[in-house]
């Protein structure tokens, strides 16, 4: 099906900031968890949440890695939130953390050695688990927000970035750079797709500077709204 975009409100702006590579293991320092406790929720009923974009991360294959993020310079010794959850609904976290001062390497940010349900996060597929970063406490998160990159499981230089998004149930859900071609968003690999099912993989561009995406349902052949972030690449 040929899209053909027109002017249309803008419901969710995100400013996020890419590696132009993303090393492996090796991190320089490791974020500050700012609660006593480590907050966290498996339930026996899903939660299915509100979000569209669930997910901005780069995904790997190395079930023992930590999670980490790619934090930008200007986010040292600045708190910043990190939300995750299952596409199952039934598993979500959310804590505050704060950078470190130095942030040339992907920052470690303890996730898999503070959980308390460590099987759920191992019996979880890769796409199954998003991962979002905010550049605030997580109280003050809003739409407007800016956003950073998650490495979960991923080792080496990465040419794409993923965005595991809820589709409501659209027939398509396209993914459209601001320059290049739309992404088709597909079905994730994960048997239980309550809070978020399909996948994008958005190939990063030789340009640096900003890239706009623009997420667009369509569901009986009609456009639904679109939702919009905005890429930095630098």
């Amino acid at each position: 099906m040929n899209l053909i975009m027109k002017p249309l409100a803008l419901a969710l702006s995100v400013s996020v900031l890419l590696s132009p590579s993303f090393p492996g293991q090796a991190t320089a320092e490791q974020a500050e968890l700012l609660s006593e406790v480590f907050q966290e929720n498996l339930r026996p009923a899903a939660n299915t949440g509100g979000a569209r974009v669930m997910g901005l991360q780069v995904i790997g294959s190395d079930a023992a890695a930590e999670l980490h993020a790619i934090v930008p310079s200007d986010w040292a010794g600045k708190e910043f939130c990190v939300r995750t959850s299952s596409s199952d609904g039934l598993y979500d976290s959310e804590n505050t953390y704060r950078a470190p001062q130095n942030t040339s390497q992907p920052v470690t940010v303890p996730h898999v050695m503070m959980t308390r349900f460590p099987d759920k996060l191992a019996q979880t597929a890769p796409e199954g688990f998003g991962i979002r970063i905010l550049q605030a406490p997580c109280d003050e998160v809003t739409e407007e927000t800016a956003a950073g990159l998650a490495l979960w499981r991923a080792s080496g230089r990465a040419e794409s970035f993923t965005l595991l998004v809820n589709s409501f149930d659209a027939d398509r859900l396209v993914a459209i750079p601001g320059t290049g071609a739309p992404v088709e968003c597909t079905e994730i690999s994960a048997d239980i797709t309550v809070a978020f099912d399909r996948i994008c993989v958005v190939p990063r561009p030789p340009e640096t500077g900003r890239m706009k995406i623009r997420l667009v349902p369509v569901k009986d052949g009609r456009r639904g709204r679109p939702e919009t972030l905005f890429v930095e690449l630098p």
